[in-house]
């Protein structure tokens, strides 16, 4: 019982870890490559992008994810769906000598999935997506 008891104890603190974005360095010879990974919140797919509302310490932030960075070759954006499993969706930035360089999404395909949300017909973001070439995040 108190083995029970302690793998469980332990298995809640390993999984409160991942709740906070902690930044990871990755260092190549003449570069040094950062990454960071948020839990996704909500995400609102739109014709021009997505509506991304992401977990960052104990707040949730939002950001705008133009499509086109996900549907051009070489674009900044790769877009991953997991297979089956507990994994939870999730937004991984990565910066070059601490410029934006590239954001991976991993989602849920299918769109039932909690994560994912709907933004009313009558709505129009489309100027919010207008000239977007940066990731904009809000970090603690």
């Amino acid at each position: 019982m108190k083995k029970i008891l302690l793998f469980l104890i332990f298995a809640v603190l390993c999984q409160g870890a991942f709740l906070f974005s902690e930044p990871h360095v990755v260092e190549f010879p003449g570069t040094e490559l950062n990454y960071v990974r948020f839990q996704i919140e909500k995400i609102y797919a739109y014709r021009m992008g997505y509506v991304v509302l992401y977990r960052t310490g104990n707040r949730i932030a939002q950001t705008l994810i133009p499509r086109e960075w996900f549907h051009t070759q070489g674009g900044p954006g790769d877009l991953i769906f997991l297979g089956p499993g507990s994994e939870w969706p999730s937004m991984v930035v990565f910066h070059n000598n601490g410029e934006f360089y590239r954001v991976r999404l991993r989602l849920r395909r299918n769109t039932l999935h909690p994560t994912w949300g709907v933004i009313p017909m009558h709505l129009n973001l489309s100027r919010y997506f207008e000239g977007l070439e940066e990731l904009h995040l809000e970090f603690r």
